[in-house]
């Protein structure tokens, strides 16, 4: 071989190990492919022919992008085509004609100028020939939909733009994000599954957009939580509509949780925002809870929020300085807001049935004829009302009840308002300490002593009870004595209790009676008595019966009156009791005598007995011993003593024995021959 041969053979050997050496190499770089991103796309259009636009960006892997095209495929299409390059904004585009309603899928792939290549997902675009008046979102269903109950969209938004001018969206219980706002300019009815499972989060949402926002009136959105817009976003934005109607809602963690007008807004839950509900004017909120925000409700002109719970915000109600006047608040629990219940810098709201507590502040009054009634409002660390410029007069403030708060009204201003309607007012807690002497008109259940806030406001007819409340309970009696079934003579002492649920001792209105004739007539005793508990009562100048009762009656402050009566009748007596032990007669074992009742009254628990010892060495000893309860005049009870048997003299000796009468005594002296007993002997 010559050297030219030889240098030829050396020159391919060098060719073969350089190649060899850098393919693998080149090989290795070659695993990083172009990166395909961002595709953006119509998903949903409505109505044919119907024009499309796709962008995306590709991005080179190792080497440059060579290519970037799209596979599209539907009804009628079936292409494969080379994406455009757009060098001004720096993306690759597909500008594209549909002509048949349907499903198309596309996909896009790109390949670098070493063969490399990649390929993106697959988007589906579904075309549809016309609005839909009834559309179905769940989150769980595959893509292309087209907005039936058997093949739902799986976005809210898809429904939205599928929906017709007036239509009905429902959605299924799922979690729904998507990155941009739900505009809907559609007099749409949006109606969740249930307000627990129909999640529609805003967290991914960008450049602080509204989760929902209304560009039409008369929409309404129901059973949906909608949550977690907190930057500066709003959950419902709809301030520029009318009659837009909000039901059963959860709205939580945004900032805004709805910004309305002339809105219906009932049975939501409004929470951990940084303002619950601004309603704006001419809105009507009821039924709602409203806690943890920053402020709980803000409302300007004409709006009702009624049977509400606003609590744990910073600021209970907002109502907004210069227009915040002609609102009602009504039936509402205002409590445990840090700093107040209820600002009212403008005129003519009414605050009326409200429960509001526990607050530095309750209410904040900053103009006039501001009607303020009917409120509990009690437990504020601060004030209970507050009247904060010279404006804050001639609000009418009555029917409250002040109970409970470290000051129950401060005045800041030379102001007059009115505190009364001329026959009742308020009710304040502090009002006994303050006027200790004053007295009730028991007509109206107010206190007869006006109650001074300063010379300008002063409750002229404030009330005694809360709420007015009448008291209607009477006092209540008891006759101790005599009750019934007693007999009495000369000086008695007639007891009886006497207390009442207000009214401390009842002194001066004790009134006693007593009756001959169970009860037909009554006659006094005594009047004006002090509670004592206890009167003496002199019977002796009364005829004696059994058909007695006493009555003890008490009035309280309110003019209501309790009585009592003997439970049943008692009689009088003030003849001496007569009463006779009868002759001792003797016979076969025996020895018996009578006692009898000579007088015209009964006795009572009349203990008698007889006994007769002696004999021969004493052994004859027998007694006989009893009470008769009742012996009532001209009866009589006789007395038996049995067996006597013995010989000799023996010794009798009769007892009879009364509180009423005392004890009398009989003796006789017999002889007793075996069983008779003979020669009765009386001493």
């Amino acid at each position: 071989m010559n050297k030219k041969s030889n240098s030829k053979l050396k020159y391919k050997i060098a060719i073969i190990l350089v190649v060899s050496l850098i393919l693998p190499a080149i090989n290795v770089l070659a695993d990083e492919p172009p990166i395909i991103t961002n595709v953006e796309y119509t998903a949903l259009h409505v109505g044919t022919p119907a024009t499309f636009f796709i962008i995306c960006d590709i991005n080179q892997g190792t080497y440059p992008v060579m290519e970037g095209r799209i596979n599209f495929t539907g009804p009628g299409y079936d292409i494969n085509v080379t994406l455009l390059y757009d060098s001004f904004y720096g993306y690759y585009h597909y500008d594209g004609g549909i002509l048949n309603a349907g499903t198309y899928e596309f996909y896009i792939w790109a390949v670098d100028w070493l063969g490399n290549w990649a390929r993106s997902d697959n988007y589906t675009i579904l075309v549809l020939d016309e609005y839909l008046d009834v559309v179905y979102v769940d989150d769980d269903a595959a893509p292309g939909g087209n907005g039936t109950i058997d093949h739902p969209f799986n976005k809210i938004s898809h429904g939205i733009k599928a929906l017709n001018t007036t239509g009905t969206m429902y959605i299924n219980n799922g979690f729904y994000q998507e990155p941009n706002k739900h505009l809907i300019n559609k007099k749409a009815t949006i109606i969740g599954e249930s307000k627990e499972n129909v999640i529609i989060d805003g967290s991914i949402i960008i450049n602080n957009q509204p989760i929902f926002e209304f560009q039409m009136d008369n929409i309404s959105i129901s059973n949906c939580t909608i949550a977690n817009n907190s930057g500066s976003g709003y959950g419902i934005k709809a301030h520029s509509t009318i009659h837009n109607t909000i039901i059963n809602c959860d709205v939580y963690n945004v900032y805004y949780g709805t910004y309305t007008n002339n809105a219906n807004i009932m049975n939501c839950n409004f929470y951990n925002n940084s303002r619950g509900l601004h309603a704006g004017s001419n809105s009507i909120i009821t039924n709602c809870s409203i806690y943890n925000s920053n402020t709980g409700i803000v409302t300007g002109l004409y709006s009702e929020v009624i049977n509400c719970s606003i609590y744990n915000n910073v600021k209970g109600i907002d109502l907004i300085t210069g227009s915040g006047h002609y609102n009602t608040i009504m039936n509402c629990e205002i409590t445990n807001n840090t700093e107040y219940g209820i600002f009212a810098p403008g005129p003519t709201n009414d605050i009326l049935g409200c429960d509001i507590h526990d607050q530095p502040k309750g209410i904040i009054i900053g103009n006039s004829n501001n009607k303020i009634q009917n409120n509990d409002i009690s437990n504020h660390s601060e004030s209970g009302i507050m009247l904060i410029s010279d404006n804050s007069e001639n609000n009418l403030i009555y029917h409250n009840n002040f109970i409970n708060n470290f000051n129950h009204v401060i005045i800041e201003d030379d102001v007059e308002n009115i505190w009364d309607d001329g026959t009742t007012g308020n009710y304040w807690d502090d009002y006994e300490d303050l006027y200790p002497n004053a007295t009730i008109d028991p007509v109206n259940f107010t206190w007869n002593t006006p109650y001074v806030l300063n010379e300008s406001n002063i409750d002229n007819h404030p009330w005694v009870f809360p709420n007015g409340a009448r008291d209607e309970i009477l006092p209540e009696v008891t006759v101790v004595y005599p009750n019934g079934g007693e007999t009495l003579t000369d000086e008695v002492l007639i007891e009886w209790t006497a207390t009442d649920d207000f009214t401390d001792d009842l002194n001066g209105t004790i009134n006693i009676e007593y009756s001959d004739d169970a009860g037909a007539n009554w006659y006094e005793i005594a009047s004006g008595l002090d509670n004592t508990g206890s009167i003496l009562w002199n019977t002796t100048g009364l005829a004696d019966g059994n058909d007695y009762l006493i009555q003890v009656s008490a009035t309280d402050e309110f003019l209501n009156t309790g009585s009592d009566e003997s439970d049943d009748v008692f009689s009088i007596d003030n003849l001496d009791p007569e009463i006779q032990i009868g002759d001792i007669i003797g016979g076969f074992f025996e020895v018996s005598s009578e006692i009898i009742n000579t007088g015209e009254i009964e006795i009572l628990d009349v203990d008698w007995s007889i006994s007769v010892t002696g004999g021969i060495f004493n052994l004859i000893n027998s007694t006989f011993e009893t009470t008769i309860s009742i012996l009532e005049p001209g009866e009589s009870e006789i007395g038996i003593v049995t067996p006597i048997f013995g010989l000799g003299l023996i010794e009798i000796e009769i007892l009879a024995n009364s509180s009423e009468i005392g004890q009398i005594a009989k003796t006789a002296k017999a002889l007793v021959i075996g069983p008779l007993v003979l020669g009765i002997i009386e001493s």
